[in-house]
């Protein structure tokens, strides 16, 4: 049992791991690519029940999924088992408080981890759920509940574009009591009881006529009923999308197209039949003139009703980790050496794979690379941050800060000259060149100065 405790708190597992755990995640964003319509329903199950559906007829497919939870896991367990060595020498040996910090982190990463093992196979995933305007649905998966949509209001740019949304919808119960109401917004689900209810589409749907019978204008629903002045009653039948009749004269559909649509008007003469495929078409029925005058439009919102029972660990996790970075940030009073050799290594690392990828033909290769390009921007940023916090004055702290925010404007100018570059010798030679540029310069800085190299 101790030798495999110390196998899985071994910082070289750490990393051996984090190494596969990409190389997986690399080789599945491949197949994401290249076969998007079966990874499209990862997205509309429960991860594991699906996996364990498929079992081994997709498994080219589905193996780096497979590895990748198997990894994961591991990887949850090597963190456990060091942050429980860590936290037990700290307490033993007595070390202050604040050699806890970076534990925090790693119990908040935990945390959110076994969040997303319970999301990945408890909850459900329902799409496609309709609901019109003043009508209500069952919601799926959970007995006795039920979604009304209430109205629905939108504003649409001059280019089309959605810029604002709200929906609101009321949940009741088997006997129609209210048990709760909010709005849904653009990416702002309503969540109840741990499920959450999101704006998907909307439109709208013919569910009614506007007609006019000899002179009175009257609205009626699908298969609703109408009448006449003289008190005569009419119904509305069935549609038929393509009509036609038959030698016999009975009425039939002679396609599923909406080509020549007609609804069938009942009375007591019997049946006819008035074209619907636009205002103006008329028929008489029973001595009645009944004429289309419009359509009744309903709107209509479709919903993904989701429940998640790892989101609740997932937050938890995430404030957390996040509580454990403050504290790393603001209350530890360590030196920051390696974080300014790690940033140094990020620049270097960052221009090293960009410029590789500016010139590489080898799509492969070039996904692989853009890997180390995202990781070394993410690690310079943050520990460009990092340092600041621990090696400035708190009075100064805003001034440096400043200064640092100055980059970011002039990245924009980069970008400007960069633009220009490639416009006259190429985007491969532009890129490339501004990442051996890059190259060349962090290196110089870091031997020039040693102060970098070895802050004090």
């Amino acid at each position: 049992m101790t030798r495999v405790w110390r196998f899985f708190s071994s910082v070289y597992l750490t990393v051996i791991l984090a190494a596969i755990i990409c190389a997986i995640g690399a080789w599945g964003s491949i197949l994401t690519v290249r076969y998007p319509q079966f990874f499209r329903a990862f997205d509309q199950e429960v991860l594991l029940p699906f996996l364990a559906s498929t079992g081994t007829e997709y498994l080219s497919l589905t193996a780096w999924v497979w590895a990748l939870i198997v990894f994961s896991a591991l990887f949850g367990v090597n963190a456990f088992v060091c942050t429980a060595d860590k936290v037990y020498a700290v307490i033993r040996n007595r070390k202050p408080w604040a050699a806890l910090f970076p534990h925090i982190v790693h119990i908040g990463f935990l945390i959110a981890l076994l969040g997303h093992l319970v999301g990945s196979a408890w909850g459900f995933r329902s799409y496609g759920n309709v609901v019109f305007e003043g009508s209500s649905i069952p919601v799926p998966h959970a007995s006795g509940l039920f979604l009304r949509l209430d109205k629905t209001e939108m504003t649409v740019l001059p280019s089309g574009e959605l810029d604002s949304l709200k929906t609101t919808v009321t949940l009741l119960d088997a006997k129609g009591a209210k048990l709760a109401e909010g709005d849904i917004g653009m990416n702002a689900p309503l969540i109840h009881k741990g499920i959450a209810f999101y704006h998907f589409d909307q439109g709208q749907s013919p569910s009614g006529l506007v007609l006019d019978i000899d002179g009175k204008t009257v609205n009626v629903e699908l298969e609703g009923a109408f009448a006449a002045t003289d008190g005569a009653e009419f119904r509305l039948g069935a549609i038929y999308p393509d009509f036609a009749v038959d030698a016999e004269g009975k009425p039939y559909n002679r396609s599923g197209d909406f080509s020549n649509p007609f609804v069938e008007i009942i009375g007591a003469h019997g049946s006819s039949f008035l074209p619907i495929s636009g205002p103006g078409g008329a028929v008489s029925a029973g001595g009645h003139e009944i004429r289309l005058l419009d359509y009744i439009f309903t709107p209509y919102v479709m919903f993904i009703i989701n429940k998640d029972p790892g989101i609740g660990f997932i937050i938890a996790g995430s404030i957390v980790l996040v509580t454990g970075m403050v504290l790393l940030l603001f209350f530890r009073g360590e030196r920051a050496e390696l974080e300014s050799r790690l940033r140094a290594l990020s620049a270097d690392g960052m221009s090293a794979a960009l410029l590789a990828f500016s010139f590489s033909r080898w799509w492969y290769l070039s996904l692989f690379l853009i890997i180390f390009v995202g990781a070394g921007s993410t690690g310079h940023t943050a520990l460009s941050l990092s340092l600041v916090q621990y090696y400035s004055d708190p009075v100064r702290r805003g001034r440096v800060l400043s200064f640092h925010m100055i980059g970011f404007g002039l990245g924009g100018l980069g970008a400007f000259f960069a633009g220009i570059l490639a416009e006259a010798v190429g985007v491969q030679w532009a890129v490339g060149g501004m990442a051996s540029t890059l190259l060349v310069i962090t290196i110089m800085m870091l031997y020039i100065t040693p102060r970098l190299r070895k802050l004090e």
